[in-house]
């Protein structure tokens, strides 16, 4: 398991002078994890995203919701201006219990105070997309900045790269990527008990597609059940 652990400072003075930021702060990296196919526990004032090591892009889906999660840090940090978070590895599934664990681990090491880290054992995962400062004596390198991918020189010629969808799916995946980001779709008040049941199969659909988005081996009652989701999502 890969996981990101997400921990405030001072959650109890945020929670008490405003509440709505660290909600909807705590909402908006959910979602982002959960882009990627991430499952979410949530404890107070912290979080961990776990992702799965067996699906498909773990790593690349780690990388960017620690992309969107900078971003989002630091659309809020005229409030949350102290944060640590840690992307770690692990060989079982985390629980709730392990939080606190996770967190006093790290009490001891000297970090800024707005920081996000990656412990050795998640180095060698991280290091094809980011770029990372090891922080002597730590078990701990300090996440720098995303590589990006390298850039193509100018040629008069014809490109030497050309993008292009290889499954028989086609523009159906950007659809779904869509759905996937729009988060869940809500009962919309013209869906009969049947409709209503059809959308929550297809949303339960969507999710088991998020687990493997980067595969191109889905069943054809999966992406039925996706097609089912979209139209309806587009309908509402």
């Amino acid at each position: 398991m890969l996981n990101i652990y997400i921990e405030l400072r001072y959650h109890r003075q945020l929670s008490r002078i405003c509440p709505d930021v660290v909600d909807r702060f705590f909402s908006q990296a959910s979602a982002l994890a959960k882009k990627g196919g991430g499952s979410i526990i949530l404890s107070s004032g912290a979080m961990l995203c776990a992702f799965d090591q067996e699906h498909v892009g773990c790593a690349f889906s780690v990388s960017l919701a620690i992309r969107g999660l900078r971003e989002l840090l630091n659309e809020n940090r005229a409030r949350v201006r102290e944060y640590f978070v840690l992307v770690e590895r692990s060989d079982r599934p985390l629980a709730s219990d392990d939080l606190p664990v996770l967190s006093s681990a790290y009490q001891s090491v000297v970090t800024l105070d707005a920081a996000i880290c990656v412990a050795d054992n998640a180095v060698a995962f991280m290091s094809p997309y980011a770029t990372m400062t090891a922080l002597p004596s730590t078990g701990l390198s300090l996440y720098e900045s995303p590589l990006e991918p390298p850039a193509i020189p100018a040629d008069d010629g014809p490109s030497p790269l050309t993008v292009y969808d290889p499954s028989p799916r086609g523009p159906i995946s950007a659809l779904l990527d869509a759905i996937i980001s729009s988060g869940t779709v809500e009962h919309p008040e013209f869906l009969n008990e049947e409709g209503k049941a059809t959308l929550d199969e297809a949303t339960h659909a969507i999710a088991t597609y998020n687990l493997s988005r980067y595969s191109s081996d889905h069943s054809d009652f999966l992406l039925a059940a996706c097609y089912d989701s979209i139209e309806l999502s587009i309908r509402s």
